[in-house]
């Protein structure tokens, strides 16, 4: 075998594991080494989800929750733990949500609308607790509300946050 021949195996389940179906796998080997895995979820005869593996035991998963054609999660691994993930939480073609993770840990989540740079919500955890969670209310590009949880995850106070009035944030006629 040459060293960039490409070999694909094709595996099938027999019965569904009890906690993901899969009917269709295809391993993608590289060199001998596995560099992709692409899995047939809901048995359609259409792949629903996509891995991507390098050498620093790190990969990108892709899926389609949905099964529409169109991928709605993204993790991204680093030495085998999630590093960083993306959801289109409307299921339009574009991701909304952000995930920061440390160790696998979530450390900060933001929901961007449609791909737009304007945060609607962030939230902030704490060894993966959420601690607090900011709120654009009318998407302006600054947060009007700020609440925080103590560490079952109770809200302990709402603060709303001054912003200055819509005709100051211009500049002063002269």
């Amino acid at each position: 075998m040459k060293t960039d021949d490409v070999i694909v195996v094709r595996t099938y389940a027999t019965q569904q594991a009890a906690d993901m179906a899969v009917l269709d796998k295809w391993s993608i080997f590289r060199s001998g080494e596995c560099v992709e895995t692409l899995w047939d979820n809901n048995f359609d005869g259409t792949v629903d989800g996509w891995s991507t593996y390098s050498d620093d035991f790190g990969g990108v998963e892709t899926l389609d929750t949905n099964f529409d054609g169109t991928p709605d999660e993204k993790t991204v691994y680093e030495y085998e733990m999630a590093k960083e993930k993306w959801w289109d939480d409307d299921f339009n073609g574009v991701f909304d949500s952000t995930v920061k993770l440390t160790n696998g840990v979530f450390m900060l989540v933001e929901v961007k609308p449609n791909g737009t740079n304007v945060v609607f919500t962030r939230e902030e955890y704490h060894s993966g607790i959420l601690k607090d969670k900011w709120f654009d209310e009318d998407m302006d590009g600054t947060f009007d509300v700020k609440k925080s949880f103590d560490p079952m995850g109770r809200e302990i106070s709402i603060t709303k946050l001054n912003k200055p009035a819509r005709d100051q944030l211009s500049e002063p006629t002269r």
